[in-house]
């Protein structure tokens, strides 16, 4: 039986008046890939930022492994083994790799770190070839790796990752996914947010289908790529977009 890590229930949260999520639940079993797809404005950056702390719902309850998450601050969810990576690639851009690398150990034991830090960057064949340069020096992809890697720094049990192929090229946007492919893989639990959603349904184990604030499908990856309605929704106008932006981006050199 799967072990559940991250449960929430009945999610409501608001923007003033404006109802963002209404009465939303998803859960995340340890070891897998859980994507959330939709469209811009469904509500998946707003779920992640309440499941991270920077956002309070007005009811419901969100629960990993046994805090209360609703009631705990930013720092220590971050201290309980959940991280999050917004969407934006936001790097430090004055400051090398190395010390974006740093800045993301700051609930660990410091002294260590730069040793991890240098072994992260060794690792990585898109960052060691860069490895002198600013983080604001990298392209688009180098930099999203350099985030995801910042991350893990804080030795996470699970990540969430908000839309991390965003604005890449193709050949990019695949390597980032291959890369969040490899942390299930190698153990990691990912909450995924990804327009891609025909990329997404490549990599992950279950998928949840927002649009305007609500759950509208949930279920493993093969069972929604068989689901004409779903694929109708929510594989056409949102995979042809990004397929559309890589293109774009392809032609004119960037990412």
């Amino acid at each position: 039986m799967s072990e559940s890590l991250l449960k929430a229930e009945n999610l409501t949260v608001r923007y003033g008046p404006v109802t963002a999520l209404h009465d939303v639940s998803i859960e995340v079993n340890k070891g897998e890939i859980v994507a959330l797809v939709g469209a811009n404005g469904a509500g998946k950056s707003t779920l992640l930022k309440t499941l991270s702390g920077l956002l309070r719902p007005a009811a419901g309850t969100i629960t990993y492994r046994d805090i209360n998450l609703a009631k705990t601050p930013a720092h220590e969810i971050v201290q309980s083994g959940l991280v999050h990576v917004p969407e934006g690639r936001q790097v430090f851009p004055r400051f090398s790799m190395r010390d974006n690398l740093l800045a993301g150990s700051f609930t660990k034991n410091f002294h260590t770190a730069g040793k991890r830090a240098d072994a992260v960057i060794a690792a990585t064949p898109l960052l060691a070839r860069r490895s002198g340069s600013l983080a604001g020096q990298l392209s688009g992809g180098e930099q999203q790796m350099l985030v995801i890697q910042r991350a893990l720094m804080a030795e996470p049990d699970m990540i969430m990752l908000d839309e991390p192929s965003m604005g890449l090229s193709p050949v990019l946007a695949d390597q980032v996914l291959e890369l969040v492919s490899k942390l299930r893989d190698d153990g990691m639990t990912v909450l995924l947010v990804e327009q891609n959603a025909l990329g997404a349904l490549e990599i992950a184990d279950r998928v949840y289908a927002l649009a305007t604030g609500e759950v509208l499908y949930s279920g493993t990856s093969a069972e929604l790529k068989d689901d004409e309605s779903f694929a109708d929704q929510f594989l056409g106008v949102v995979t042809a977009d990004a397929e559309r932006l890589g293109d774009q981006l392809a032609e004119s050199g960037d990412g």
